[in-house]
């Protein structure tokens, strides 16, 4: 499962927007690219609330620039900024903006370095004041599920040493995927692509005119976690007024341990919009990704144990009050759907619905972003960029 953000991803260069007199697969997808690159004239900046599975999720973007690999120019492309990089932002004298990752794995050093002169010391002053030998070892070792309870300064700077060390591998993470998603833009994937589609006819896709295309053959793999996914086939609906992407489906091979297993994904984009003071931005407002084949051999096992305990839930859920089971459904109910979809073998189906998109604003607040904490209502986020 961890693979199948990376593909989807890699393949949401199909999921731009596509023109009037295209008539072959590569017009189609040039078509595509330069309606996208319109409708992001004079955007800098927007950010996007969803929801999805009753949580709500906000993400932002940003354009930025690179020279293409061929030479042939300078390429612009939105690049979503991870929330750690806003949050650094937001407070730019902080000593955690400003430190390399380098800087704080070396704090991170020290303090341990430190740590067990100080533990020593006050085992020292324990001894000295007459503190009982069972209370000092009491002291000096908390339950190993509970190390915070620990007086020791050891332990409470090899929790920070910790603290920093993560702060460290997030800095990493951030400029590996700003780097990728550089690259990506880079890369002339539609080309290649196009080479091996064919427009299979045309259709009609919820009330809308779509070409119909089809890619095969395409041996295109993607990697991460010593799982890989191997894509095939790609089919894709194209909105032949408005050179939008209705749907897509990718059919391929998952292999992860030596065990290999047919995968498919499917996403349909609909209920496109522009928004005020988005000038011609032109996305879905409703998107609908369907995944079969996701589980292996092991997880399926485990899936069938999984299955007598929802049984068992749905057993008790049957004995509380209509409240109490209203007040459950409401923050469990979509995870709950989802589960069961998957126990019976249906497969993963995950709706997300934007809220709420602006334009041009700036970063989104710290108090934008904690109406994503779980556990808060739905209902708190709806009123974004509005």
């Amino acid at each position: 499962m961890r693979i199948l953000t990376r593909v989807i991803l890699s393949c949401s260069v199909f999921f731009t927007s596509v023109g009037s007199a295209a008539e072959t697969p590569a017009e189609i997808f040039q078509e595509m690219e330069s309606r996208k690159r319109a409708s992001l004239s004079g955007i800098e900046n927007f950010s996007v609330m969803k929801t999805s599975m009753g949580m709500c999720t906000l993400e932002h973007f940003e354009k930025e620039s690179t020279e293409s690999a061929d030479g042939g120019g300078t390429i612009e492309y939105m690049r979503m900024v991870p929330i750690s990089e806003v949050m650094e932002r937001d407070s730019p004298d902080s000593p955690f903006s400003q430190a390399s990752p380098e800087d704080l794995e070396h704090a991170a050093d020290v303090l341990r370095q430190q740590g067990p002169r100080m533990d020593q010391a006050v085992r020292n002053e324990m001894q000295t004041i007459g503190v009982p030998g069972t209370l000092s070892t009491m002291l000096s070792n908390p339950p190993a599920d509970k190390p915070w309870l620990s007086p020791m300064p050891g332990d409470m700077m090899e929790n920070y040493a910790m603290m920093l060390e993560g702060a460290a591998a997030g800095k990493r993470e951030n400029a590996r995927l700003a780097e990728q998603a550089e690259q990506e833009a880079k890369q002339d994937r539609l080309a290649s692509i196009a080479e091996r589609t064919r427009i299979a006819g045309h259709d009609t896709l919820r009330n809308r005119p779509a070409i119909y295309l089809v890619a095969e053959d395409l041996d295109q793999v993607q990697t991460a976690n010593n799982q890989e996914f191997t894509l095939d086939t790609l089919h894709l609906w194209i909105d032949s007024e408005k050179y939008v992407p209705l749907k897509m489906q990718m059919d391929g091979i998952a292999t992860d341990g030596g065990e290999s297993r047919a995968m498919r994904i499917e996403r349909e984009d609909m209920a496109y919009e522009t928004r005020p003071g988005c000038g011609s931005l032109y996305e879905p407002m409703r998107s609908v990704m369907r995944i079969s084949g996701v589980m292996n051999a092991e997880e399926q096992a485990q899936m069938a144990e999984a299955q007598q305990q929802l049984a068992e839930f749905q057993t008790q859920m049957s004995g509380l009050t209509e409240a109490q089971r209203n007040m459950i459904m409401a923050q469990m109910g979509p995870q709950l759907e989802m589960f069961e979809k998957m126990a019976s073998g249906g497969g993963i189906e995950i709706v997300s619905l934007r809220v709420g998109m602006r334009c041009n604003a700036g970063l989104p607040t710290k108090e934008e972003y904690m109406q994503t904490v779980p556990g808060i209502a739905q209902a708190a986020c709806i009123g974004f960029g509005n």
